[in-house]
């Protein structure tokens, strides 16, 4: 498998990772935003620790032996702007649905 594959592979399985399991990696990034705080850290923004998350679950079992490190930070930039985009068009038509409801 070459290079190429195994990134976009990677990207895939992020993005759905994230669409399976997104309850349990917003609540785990809630708890790491809360120990950050804790210990006197910044909060840093939940989609962005949701898509390290995501990475992380799915890291173990993605193949990435041709991937460097700059890839998999490009890999998750690239997921999380598929992320952003998803719940983005979600919120419009929730949005739509919801004025329709009014009218």
């Amino acid at each position: 498998m070459g290079r190429q594959q195994q990134f976009d592979q990677l990207v895939k399985a992020i993005v759905v990772h994230f669409h399976q399991d997104s309850g349990r990696l917003d609540a785990e990034a809630e708890v790491e935003n809360r120990a950050r705080a804790h210990r006197g850290m910044p909060r840093v923004p939940a989609k962005s620790l949701v898509v390290q998350l995501a990475l992380q679950d799915v890291i173990e079992r993605v193949p990435t032996s041709r991937l460097t490190k700059a890839d998999a930070r490009t890999a998750l930039r690239i997921a999380g702007l598929h992320i952003a985009s998803s719940l983005e068009s979600r919120d419009v038509v929730d949005k739509s649905l919801y004025r329709r409801a009014l009218s």
